[in-house]
């Protein structure tokens, strides 16, 4: 059961790095969407990466949902944003192809884990 709740709250905490890389990197840099800004791809994406990374490497299963959760949490937040918007699909198709860098992460966290641990 332990193993169960360390592993959603992972997922949980992944999908909030994501949300809060949104949210804060939208505002700072005043854009409608966060990926417009030139931080976005030297501290928001490097940020979700290595939040996949520790998570992964924490929960040790689940890579796959580990990685994606931080991009489905920034589409979830600039969808809420943006209120859907026109151009929902292109984002979530760059979201998509971007979260397999996440899934790297992730797997690569878990491995350190089994290594080390």
């Amino acid at each position: 059961m332990a193993q169960r709740t360390i592993l959603w709250l992972c997922i949980a905490a992944a999908a909030a790095t994501g949300i809060a890389v949104e949210l804060m990197l939208g505002q700072i840099s005043q854009r409608r969407e966060s990926w417009d800004a030139s931080s976005y791809w030297s501290v928001g994406l490097p940020l979700m990466l290595v939040a996949a990374l520790l998570f992964g490497f924490l929960a040790r299963r689940a890579p796959v949902a580990i990685g994606c959760a931080p991009f489905a949490g920034q589409l979830a937040a600039m969808a809420a944003k943006t209120a859907g918007g026109g151009m929902i699909l292109p984002g979530v198709l760059l979201l998509a192809g971007l979260s397999l860098s996440g899934i790297a992460a992730a797997y690569a966290g878990a491995f350190l884990a089994r290594r080390l641990l």
